[in-house]
């Protein structure tokens, strides 16, 4: 225990100062559940982004059940769960993978207390800021549910993504994702994406019921990101280990995604305009 509450104690001595520099670019994408989809999302629309010429940092937040290294079948050399730990600098955390695509792995079996996970994982997103200008955008892959933690990536976010899929059941937690980030006064841009839609009617319908239902409790309407379509291509992909926009880059569900990273360079856009408006 005490060892523990050294590093943490080290670990926020570790963090840089130079707040004035940093930006918010931050985009923490979020599910109610596993099983939707949300870490292959979330690398698709890393890789999408990076073809964009935006320079992409995509961050594996998961220290219980991490898979993005096993989806690109990586072994990297240093995880987030190193440098919480004490054995790795941040900058041997960064793994690149692509031009413009970087990368942060999660790590499996991280044992912290409630308290401990919260400020360390806070003091991370803190020295995260101080790479903010390394990037156009940081991609927060957060581990499924909804915890104190992951509340912390949500307030440090420009926008906020919840992948769901066309499951009742997924789109109940959806909406419960989206009353918690209200009820914490989330301030990002609150956005969904439907996944694993066997045709766009089906997608827009859960959008609708999700969105009515925050309408009708919670006032307050959220925006549909984009739809993406089930494809055999999209499961292959994670079988073989690699990326689908990277190896099929004509497929339907590509192309969607490829539409969405367009929409995401947009809305940062939009942000970084609102922002020098406010200081101006």
């Amino acid at each position: 225990m005490i060892g523990q509450i050294e590093r943490l104690a080290k670990l926020k001595q570790s963090l840089d100062k130079q707040t004035t520099k940093n930006k918010n670019n931050f985009v923490s994408v979020v599910s109610g559940k596993g099983g939707t989809g949300k870490s292959v999302i979330s690398l698709n629309l890393a890789y999408q982004l990076s073809l964009l010429q935006k320079k992409v940092l995509l961050v594996d937040l998961d220290l219980n059940f991490s898979n993005l290294g096993l989806m690109l079948n990586i072994l990297p050399e240093n995880t987030l769960g190193d440098y919480i730990l004490g054995k790795a600098l941040f900058d041997e955390m960064i793994t690149p993978y692509r031009k413009n695509f970087d990368l942060i792995l999660g790590d499996n079996g991280v044992e912290l207390t409630d308290t401990e996970s919260k400020e360390i994982i806070s003091a991370f997103l803190t020295k995260l800021e101080s790479y903010s200008s390394d990037y156009d955008f940081i991609i927060l892959d957060n581990a499924s549910g909804l915890n104190d933690r992951i509340a912390h990536t949500l307030k440090k976010a420009e926008i906020m993504i919840t992948v769901s899929t066309t499951e009742p059941t997924a789109v109940m937690d959806s909406y419960v994702v989206f009353k918690y980030a209200f009820q914490k006064n989330i301030s990002a841009f609150k956005y969904a994406i439907v996944n694993k839609a066997n045709n766009i009617k089906e997608g827009q319908t859960a959008f609708k019921n999700m969105n009515e239902a925050c309408l009708k409790f919670l006032s307050r309407k959220i925006n549909l990101l984009g739809i993406v379509s089930n494809s055999t291509k999209f499961n292959q992909s994670i079988l073989n280990q690699n990326i689908l926009s990277e190896t099929h880059p004509e497929n339907t569900t590509i192309k969607q995604l490829s539409k969405i990273a367009q929409k995401i360079v947009e809305i940062g856009q939009m942000a970084n305009s609102q922002q020098l408006k406010m200081r101006a």
